[in-house]
């Protein structure tokens, strides 16, 4: 697996290389990992509304190359959950357990079109929390990027409604 890493700082580059490859372990088998490439943008998300994203760039037939961007205003914990969270839709792709189709917009998932959702309730991104969450915990356990801590940027991401209402994927802002 290639990950490339661009903007943020040092530190943040630093965790975001050292979780991505600690969570591709988790989530993708060792047989699929020398063919994934992500390319991952750490920036100021703020005109986008969101704390992360994930796409594939290439085709999505059998998905293979990705781009992740993840706002830089997110404190340690938060940032690696997004982290998390985004590296989950990856999976999701690079299974096949997620499909879009742009020119005709649909969705798939899991061999299911999926015509009408709402974001919050969507499959994959219940998916997605529920791993987020569960990935950070056993990254505490296991000692992981326990070296890397920083604070919020903002402290309006410190309001977990705001934040939550924050967080956008694919599905959003493809529609």
């Amino acid at each position: 697996m290639i990950v490339k890493i661009r903007s943020g700082s040092q530190q943040q580059r630093r965790a975001a290389k050292k979780a991505i490859n600690w969570c591709a372990d988790k989530l993708l088998s060792k047989r699929i990992q020398p063919y994934i490439f992500i390319e991952v943008i750490i920036r100021d998300m703020t005109r986008d509304n969101c704390l992360g994203f994930c796409s594939w760039t290439e085709d999505n037939l059998r998905p293979r190359d990705f781009l992740i961007e993840i706002d830089n205003r997110q404190g340690s914990k938060r940032f690696l959950q997004t982290i998390f969270h985004e590296m989950t839709h990856l999976k999701q792709y690079a299974k096949n357990e997620l499909k879009e189709y742009l020119r005709d917009h649909k969705v798939m998932w899991k061999g299911q079109e999926i015509t009408s959702y709402n974001y919050r309730k969507c499959p994959w991104e219940i998916e997605a929390y529920k791993t987020e969450k569960e990935l950070y915990k056993q990254m505490q356990v296991e000692g992981v990027c326990k070296e890397y801590s920083w604070g919020e940027k903002y402290h309006w991401i410190k309001d977990k409604k705001v934040h939550k209402d924050l967080i956008c994927q694919i599905t959003q802002q493809k529609k």
